[in-house]
Formats: structure tokens, C-alpha cells, sequence
């Protein structure tokens, strides 16, 4: 799903290329949902109460959740439901970001695959949900277009499992990745780190 976008940029000029891949795309959505589907929709399906409440181990959106209630507070706006003003947020940030990653349509693999990590990357790193488990999802991909900010990120993740000792240990896991990968994506540290990986890839072009 997340990568959707990029796939159908990338295939943009080619009509056809594009139609077979969003149908594909819905088919399987189609499917996959067809349980969600012929259930109750209702608050007591744990699909929706996932989307609406869930919060697990999530450093950056705490810190947005908290700049939020403060903004409320100091301006005595009349809202009940702060979580649900959150969650657009970080939803209005996520989309943001995306249309700047698609900006430019990748050239080549090296630029493909750098746009999809930085995708599922983002979405990661502002997730109200940061299981440990979900790094996965980056690790194919840093396989192929490695950041070194990323590949830090198993030196600090199993802190989680002593996150009950107290509530800094949530920031000391995520904060200092999101830091280190601000500054990578800047240029100001590890630029040519893995340069010959780009290297390779636009061999294989």
C-alpha cells in the first residue's frame, strides 16, 4: 500500500503498465479485506480500534501528541478528542512528505529504491505504533540501498523490551535514529558511505 504510489509513478507514461498495476493492487486489497468486509463495523472490531487508539512505544508521535495538547491548552480550543487530531496530523504530515519523496519521477533503481526506503522508512518513524517487529519492513530494502542511520537502529530497538522501567526509554530508541537520519538525508554525515552501491545498482540498469 505504501508503495503504491511510487510503483505508479514510475510507471506513469505507461498507461497500460499503470491501469494492470492498480487493478492488481485492488484486487488484492479486495481480497484481503473480504474478513473486514463481512464483519460487524463497528468500535468493538479490533481493525478499527487499532486505527483509532492504538499507541505502542511511539517517540516521535508522543512528542507531536504533546505539541498538539499544548497548542489546545494555551489557546483554550474546546476539543474532546486531541488523539484523533493527532492521528489527521501525522496522516496531513505523512501525505506531505510522500508528495515530496514523488516530486520527481526515480530515474533509475538506485533512485527507486532509495524513494521506497525513505517511504517506508517516514512511515516507521512517525507511526503511532513503533514495534520493534515493524522495522522489518525496512530491512529488505536497506539491504538493497543501505542508510547507516537505519542499519543503527537493532543497537537500540531491544531497549523496548525494558520500556515499563521508565518512559525516556521510548526516546532513547527512536530519537537518536531520527537525528542521525535527518542529518544523513542532509548530506552532512556518511554522504559516500555506500556509494559503490549506488554504483552497482546503476550498472544493473
Amino acid at each position: 500500500v505504501v508503495l503504491l504510489p511510487l510503483l505508479l509513478k514510475s510507471t506513469w507514461s505507461d498507461w497500460k503498465q499503470t491501469a494492470k498495476y492498480a487493478f492488481t493492487f485492488a484486487l488484492m486489497v479486495l481480497i484481503l479485506f473480504i474478513p473486514v468486509l463481512l464483519s460487524n463495523l463497528n468500535e468493538s472490531l479490533g481493525f478499527i480500534k487499532y486505527a483509532e487508539k492504538w499507541i505502542n512505544n511511539a517517540a516521535f508521535y508522543s512528542i507531536f501528541k504533546w505539541l498538539i495538547q499544548n497548542v489546545i491548552y494555551f489557546f483554550e480550543f474546546n476539543i474532546s478528542c486531541i488523539s484523533c487530531i493527532t492521528r489527521w496530523g501525522i496522516f496531513i504530515l505523512y501525505i506531505i512528505l510522500i508528495a515530496f519523496i514523488l516530486k520527481r519521477k526515480p530515474g533509475n533503481q538506485t533512485e527507486f529504491f532509495s524513494k521506497a526506503l525513505l517511504m517506508v522508512a517516514m512511515l516507521y518513524l512517525i507511526s503511532p505504533t513503533q514495534f520493534p517487529w515493524y522495522y522489518s519492513w525496512m530491512v529488505p530494502l536497506l539491504a538493497i540501498r543501505p542508510m547507516v542511520s537505519l542499519l543503527l537502529y537493532p543497537l537500540l530497538l531491544p531497549l523496548y523490551q525494558i520500556k515499563y522501567l521508565s518512559e525516556t526509554i521510548i526516546y532513547i530508541q527512536h530519537l537518536p535514529v531520527i537525528f542521525l537520519f535527518i542529518l544523513e538525508l542532509n548530506g552532512n554525515i556518511w554522504k559516500d558511505k555506500f556509494s559503490f552501491w549506488d554504483r552497482e545498482l546503476n550498472k544493473a540498469n
